[in-house]
């Protein structure tokens, strides 16, 4: 150990004593998480994130894109291995939002002649089991518009089907899951770090405060959702008095009419849930949407297999 170092655990050290935490960069990079002791039944995923023109899905472009691979085990859902990253760019038909050049810095000189390399990008489809992004329902429509003919492969998202919230953290965003969850910070708002950060938190151990004995992988809440088919609930009919109500239940506004609409889906208030909470789900729709008529009459319920997680106009395929 060189003197440095050894000066800085003694540094560390000391600031735990007094009761203060220590926080260390975080550098994203391929690496071995864990290698088991026997065989194991192993998956293979690609974790994905966008940088894009702008906020809206139904319009805004991809200007980059990180895809990374990684095994993981499947049944406790315990990081393995990641692997390097594909980061690729591309020129925009769109001008870039200034709200968004803001975010992520890259502006439209950078990206002259860059394109996404298709192949390259399918084929990391071709091997996985699983796609995760951490935020599913923003990075899953852009690519499927941008490249419609990826094969489908379930669908998970690592801030919508882990209980980081039950765990007490204060946010479930990226920036803040790597301080509380591993000690570690990052600047962020670049495709691969934003990646490479996501599967760091995948790596390490979730405990909840009502279940302390038990230290479960959070990519296993993953697993567990894509095994049982999500459902998408639309309020068809709701009064225009409770949308309010709908909207802080997550809800959102489906218009057909509109570009990027919701594929087979009406004119309506609509939420996607998770298998298990389904019955729930109704239930609290027949009580405060539909005033005691049962939600299984009046609401749209449409079962989504794993493979349509996410998706919205025409792009979800069986």
């Amino acid at each position: 150990m060189s003197e440095q170092q050894h000066r800085l655990e003694e540094a560390e050290a000391l600031l735990v004593q007094a009761g203060c935490r220590v926080l260390r960069p975080f550098v994203g990079h391929a690496r071995a998480y864990h290698t088991p002791a026997e065989p194991v039944r192993i998956g293979r995923g690609v974790f994905v994130d966008t940088e894009t023109t702008g906020p809206d899905v139904a319009v805004d472009q991809i200007i980059q894109l990180a895809a990374i691979p990684f095994d993981y085990e499947a049944t406790t859902g315990q990081i393995l291995r990641v692997g390097p990253a594909l980061v690729s760019y591309e020129e925009p038909t769109r001008a870039i939002s200034p709200e968004s050049a803001a975010v992520h810095g890259i502006t439209m000189e950078r990206l002259v002649g860059q394109r996404h390399d298709d192949a390259a990008i399918a084929r990391e489809w071709e091997a996985a089991d699983l796609i995760v992004a951490h935020n599913s329902g923003f990075d899953r429509p852009l690519l499927d518009r941008r490249f419609p003919t990826l094969p489908a492969r379930a669908w998970g998202c690592s801030y919508v089907d882990i209980p980081w919230r039950r765990a007490k953290y204060p946010s479930s965003s990226l920036g803040a899951l790597l301080i509380e969850h591993t000690e570690h910070f990052f600047a962020g708002h670049d495709a691969a770090d934003d990646c490479y950060a996501a599967l760091h938190c995948l790596a390490y151990p979730l405990v909840l405060p009502d279940a302390p004995a038990v230290a479960q992988y959070p990519l296993s809440w993953i697993l567990k959702a894509v095994e049982k088919p999500a459902h998408r609930v639309s309020a068809v009919g709701a009064p225009f008095d409770l949308k309010d109500k709908l909207a802080r239940r997550g809800y959102k506004w489906n218009d057909p009419s509109r570009p990027g609409a919701l594929a087979g889906v009406p004119k309506a208030w609509y939420r996607d849930v998770h298998a298990d909470d389904y019955a729930a789900e109704l239930a609290w729709l027949t009580s405060e949407i539909y005033g005691g008529r049962s939600a299984q009459l009046c609401a749209h319920l449409r079962e989504l297999p794993a493979t349509q997680r996410f998706a919205r106009a025409g792009a979800a395929r069986a």
